[in-house]
């Protein structure tokens, strides 16, 4: 963000998301766009998760050579997607492609789960079979059956990750250069929704993805009180910083104007609708607006007091006295909410729970040995003494 002398000015929205796709043809249903992948692309797919599966289920823990397994994977999809591309020449606009260039991860995703599903249901028939037998191995098949079920959101984890980050490098390596000369600059990147860690877990509460990706709770925290803590910071910026125009996270059905989203294949807007709310329909358009509070990098900006006030030398070049007195009073004024943030969260008892969060953030690989516990605690102690800061959140 620019500096001036009005720091809220200097606050913005991210920019939104807009594609329209009323010219596209829908399917039976009349609201899905049916999409035709590549035949060679489906079929590496298809291999390349069962190769992946057997490898995450496998107890010998085989171990083979990871980029020959995805070469063909990446060179089908390269191609794909190169067609996909040039199409912006003939018969598609270059918001069409982008609109449709979601398929291929929707599929992904479902590939990877319908092919887990297929394994367990095999690996019981066999399990089936030998029992009917009497055969002595009935006993490791069950085991193998009891491991993929107790870690199934982890191996649908791993081998969407593993897949991912494999296209996300041949965007970067061959298609960037692709994009930019006959798609244009687009506020939707692709490239980086292809290393969203949301679309990897099925369980968005697992405490192993929070910790790796997130904050996770910790504590007798639960995740149902997220939205109840969001609101309240909400209501202070409100309050205490108007001028940030601070917009709900939480949509209530109740103002929604436009009809509701109907279909969910990936279950995902089930999953967050009580932290968001209804999702309102996109048949015609795909619409998401963010607010500068969906921005961690505005939020750190904004409430980083220190640099703020190194900038009160520029500002007094560059401005007049007023205008120093302003800008002055605008940092008070962000220390002010600071303190009764912290305020408001030590009165709720959720601060000790953040700062323990953090900390088993930063250790959440290690293993817990005896030495560890012991220094957690005592860094934890030692952050629990700042209370009265919580810029060291931010």
């Amino acid at each position: 963000m620019r500096m001036s002398e009005n720091i809220f000015n200097d606050v913005t929205e991210p920019q939104a998301w807009k594609l329209d796709i009323s010219s596209l043809n829908k399917g039976i249903d009349n609201y899905h766009v049916d999409v035709r992948l590549s035949k060679r692309f489906s079929s590496d797919l298809k291999i390349l998760i069962t190769e992946l599966i057997r490898r995450e289920t496998d107890q010998k823990q085989y171990k083979g050579d990871a980029d020959k397994a995805f070469s063909p994977l990446c060179k089908s999809y390269l191609d794909m997607m190169t067609v996909l591309i040039h199409r912006v020449k003939t018969d598609l606009s270059a918001e069409q492609v982008c609109f449709l260039q979601f398929a291929i991860p929707k599929f992904i995703l479902d590939s990877v789960t319908a092919a887990l599903n297929s394994e367990i249901t095999a690996t019981k028939k066999q399990a089936a079979d030998l029992r009917n037998q009497g055969s002595m191995h009935v006993l490791k098949v069950q085991h193998q059956i009891a491991l993929m079920s107790k870690h199934y959101n982890s191996i649908v984890y791993r081998v969407k990750k593993q897949i991912f980050e494999h296209l996300h490098r041949v965007e970067y390596r061959q298609l960037r250069v692709i994009r930019e000369q006959y798609l244009g600059a687009s506020e939707i990147d692709y490239q980086d929704f292809l290393s969203n860690v949301l679309m990897l877990n099925r369980d968005l509460n697992s405490a192993q993805f929070l910790i790796e990706h997130y904050i996770n709770w910790g504590g007798d925290l639960e995740e149902s009180e997220f939205p109840v803590v969001n609101s309240s910071v909400e209501e202070l910026l409100q309050k205490e910083l108007p001028e940030l125009e601070t917009r709900n996270l939480k949509v209530n059905a109740e103002n929604v104007k436009d009809g509701l989203e109907v279909y969910d294949d990936l279950r995902g807007l089930r999953a967050i609708q009580y932290y968001l709310g209804p999702a309102i329909n996109m048949r015609e358009q795909v619409i998401e607006d963010f607010c500068w509070f969906d921005s961690p990098h505005r939020i750190k900006t904004l409430f980083d007091i220190d640099s703020l006030r190194e900038n009160i030398s520029d500002i007094k070049q560059k401005y007049d006295a007023r205008a120093v007195r302003a800008y002055k009073g605008q940092i008070k004024r962000l220390e002010k909410f600071l303190k009764l943030l912290a305020r408001l969260f030590k009165k709720k008892k959720y601060l000790k729970h953040f700062l323990a969060s953090y900390e088993a953030k930063k250790y959440g690989e290690r293993s817990l040995t005896k030495n560890w516990i012991q220094n957690s605690c005592v860094n934890i102690w030692q952050a629990n003494a700042h209370l009265s800061d919580f810029r060291i959140l931010l």
